[in-house]
């Protein structure tokens, strides 16, 4: 289960309090966050307010890469996530028996 952070410009931000993050298709819980509290909802809004700078194309991509980087650490985790037991796909020879599987071409060789 994944215990997630308040950030507020990478730094640890979050109150006490937890919200527990629950998988919509069959409300187990998969994670808790930690919640902020108006202060830092305000001072979150004031940083982006006051962030004017553009980055340029090669720091956009610096941010992009640190992003990728750090989801492929985690990889295998969020994989589990987004994956769970009852949403895998069935393998289609376990759907159609292999007796009445044909194709296009088969049936038109009748």
């Amino acid at each position: 289960m994944i215990e997630a952070q308040c950030l507020l410009h990478g730094i640890q931000a979050g109150g006490p309090a937890r919200l527990t993050v629950r998988n919509p298709f069959n409300q187990e819980p998969v994670g808790t966050v930690a919640l902020g509290t108006r202060a830092l909802t305000e001072a979150a809004i004031t940083a982006c307010l006051d962030f004017t700078a553009t980055p340029s194309r090669y720091e956009r991509a610096q941010i992009l890469e640190g992003a990728r980087a750090a989801l492929e650490t985690r990889r295998e985790e969020f994989a589990r996530l987004i994956t769970p037991p009852e949403a895998r796909p069935v393998p289609v020879s376990e759907l159609v028996p292999p007796k009445e599987c044909t194709t296009s071409a088969s049936r038109s060789k009748r």
